[in-house]
């Protein structure tokens, strides 16, 4: 497959009435080949389009738009008008139609494993430190355009092509993972019949796709059938919790019918359950819950282990393990998916990433669709018993850690398939602590990866920072910050963990990063930025996208350096002219170009305004509000 797709070409379409713009760039292997061309007619689209036939067309979310306009020309031979074209992507996006028949090429999109808050093409590379060419005109702009517009277009959509390019590069781990599919299933004795397109399409279009073609047509009462399976008899529990979460479950159950809908299966939620004064929530998306504002450095607290329970894979090993696959699966679905599940577990075993990956979206995108009522397979039974199973089976397993540590242990987090606990560290409480995780492992048939934290910054359950085998993992949108994408004040981010994990000062947190890039400030706006005031100019200015760095008061001193221009930021609206200080942001900033080479870096340092930073850090540290009485 690899050889197959080893020529790329990344390509974007803009469509307005009247105007038609395909930009394109070779890719060979995982180098850019050339720089970004544009076309202005659907003709000659279709003679690049036939040039590169055999090319693997990149796009960047564009299965849902640029895909389709490309295959219309490509059906009429390029005899096609702009106005025709801007008609079908106007049904795509104002009507949600998909056009009917197939594509007529193959395309990859390199939009599908970008993490959600990244998902605009804009943020993403803007969040990387490039500038963002925004087009000036809108999209249902009804007129025609003179050579100067047309060519400010232009340079639009290169930009988008280069900026989906480096997206496509950053993302390979990802796209060998989309190879790797068609030897799995292979490998499983399964043969689309499409297979090209099996490989270019999105993971969970691709999970339809598979499953589908195994299934049977669909139960019509799985549209309303609101069952679910148990895999243990939670009534005999000797956890009260347990029970009580497992009763409001099954009376769900018994006042349903074959006639109750999703609708009134969900508006009814169980009731928190607290455990070891950690408030524990259910519902229908797994059991979450955290000891609010808690740290842990291993250095710094000595005698105290920070255990982690793992549960890999937890909703495929329910579905497998506990026979909860959906009535529409025939044989042969089961048998597939069962087999991409148990393979996981070798290539990951024997550090096959691009196959591992590949098993983890195949049957990780399964269950989510079963409740979706367009699919052949849909089973709502089926998630509602997978997901409340996995719950059930958290809960369980806190309350037998909690029972086993006599009032010794404290539980720290709960999440969907993981547990989180202080335990003394001593070889006799952690061989108990062991024995309880196994023995519950093989109760639910679950395989664990169990982990020692060294540090953790909690704020919540879906917002934390952990250091485990060396590695940083931060979760929610205090502390997630992706090292790949530079994200708003990445130095203050990193430098207030430091100061609550180690107990040091801001600026001496702040003096680890000496990349000036850390400090960047990001703030993109759809429509202007009116905040500005030039100093240089002493004039508003107004701009779509600023990327800055926090200098002192010292503009004078900035200036002299030519560390321009130099802005003072005061004016919140746009009828403002010295107004309200735009919160969360510098007095006095320089705006700082796409690349840092171009500044003298010692004139950086020396105007940058460190201690605008270090009280933002200070204030991170008292919204934490860290108190001994946590630990």
């Amino acid at each position: 497959m690899s050889d197959k797709f080893e020529k790329k070409v990344v390509f974007d379409v803009e469509v307005l009435p009247h105007l038609f713009i395909l930009s394109y760039q070779c890719v060979k292997g995982y180098e850019r080949f050339d720089v970004p061309h544009s076309v202005h007619t659907p003709m000659a689209a279709y003679q690049v389009l036939k040039a590169y036939e055999n090319y693997l067309f990149i796009g960047y979310n564009s299965n849902g738009y640029d895909d389709y306009i490309c295959s219309a020309i490509i059906k009429r031979e390029g005899n096609i008008q702009p106005e025709e074209l801007f008609e079908i992507s106007r049904r795509i996006i104002e009507l949600n139609e998909t056009p009917k028949g197939a594509l007529s090429f193959k395309s990859y999109d390199c939009f599908d494993p970008i993490e959600a808050g990244m998902r605009s093409l804009k943020m993403f590379c803007g969040s990387a430190g490039y500038s963002t060419y925004d087009s000036p005109y809108s999209f249902k702009d009804d007129r025609r355009y003179t050579p100067s517009e047309i060519e400010e277009m232009e340079l639009y959509c290169n930009q988008d092509v280069d900026y989906t390019t480096s997206v496509f590069l950053g993302e390979t781990a990802f796209y060998e993972a989309s190879l790797a599919r068609l030897d799995i299933l292979e490998e499983a004795g399964v043969t689309p019949k499409a297979p090209l397109a099996m490989v270019c399409c999105r993971s969970a279009a691709f999970g339809r796709r598979l499953f589908e073609g195994l299934c049977s047509s669909r139960d019509p009462l799985d549209d309303r059938r609101t069952t679910i399976k148990f895999c243990r008899d939670y009534a005999q529990s000797p956890y009260e919790e347990v029970r009580s979460a497992y009763q409001f479950y099954l009376d769900i159950v018994r006042e349903a019918d074959e006639t109750s809908s999703d609708t009134d299966f969900y508006k009814r939620l169980p009731p928190a359950i607290t455990l070891d004064g950690v408030d524990v929530t259910l519902g229908w998306g797994g059991a979450h819950g955290a000891l609010d504002k808690y740290t842990y450095f291993a250095e710094r607290d000595k005698g105290v282990a920070l255990c982690y329970v793992d549960v890999s894979s937890m909703y495929p090993t329910l579905l497998v393990e506990h026979d909860l696959f959906p009535k529409t699966f025939t044989p042969a679905a089961r048998y597939v998916y069962e087999k991409v599940y148990r393979s996981r577990l070798t290539y990951k075993a024997n550090h096959d990433e691009a196959k591992s990956q590949a098993c983890k979206r195949i049957i990780a995108s399964l269950t989510g669709m079963l409740k979706d009522k367009f699919a052949c397979f849909r089973a709502a039974w089926a998630n509602n018993s997978i997901v409340v199973n996995g719950q059930l089976s958290i809960l369980d397993l806190c309350c037998r850690l909690l029972d086993g540590g006599m009032g010794k242990w404290h539980l720290v987090q709960v999440n969907t398939d993981g547990v989180m606990m202080e335990v003394p560290d001593n070889a006799t409480d952690l061989g108990v602590y062991n024995e309880i995780v196994q023995g519950w492992c093989a109760d639910y048939k679950f395989g664990v990866s169990g982990k020692r934290p060294t540090a953790l910054v909690q704020s919540n359950v879906n917002n934390y920072y952990m250091v485990c085998d060396g590695k940083e993992t931060r979760k929610g949108i205090t502390y997630n910050m992706n090292e790949r994408y530079f994200r708003n004040l990445v130095a203050v981010r990193r430098a207030t963990v430091d100061c609550l994990c180690e107990g040091i000062t801001p600026h001496e947190a702040l003096k680890r990063y000496t990349n000036i890039r850390d400090y960047y400030v990001l703030i993109k706006n759809t429509d202007t930025f009116p905040y500005l005031w030039d100093l240089v100019s002493d004039e508003k200015k107004e701009a779509r996208c600023i990327r800055c760095l926090a200098v002192k008061n010292n503009v004078k001193e900035v200036l002299t350096r030519g560390l321009t221009p130099c802005y003072y930021i005061k004016a919140r609206r746009a009828d403002a002219v010295k107004g309200d200080k735009l919160a969360n942001f510098p007095t006095f900033a320089i705006e700082v170009g796409d690349d840092i080479r171009n500044y003298d870096e010692a004139a950086l340092w020396e105007v940058l305004d460190i201690d605008y930073y270090a009280d933002l850090v200070q204030s991170a540290i008292k919204d934490f509000k860290m108190e001994e009485t946590t630990k």
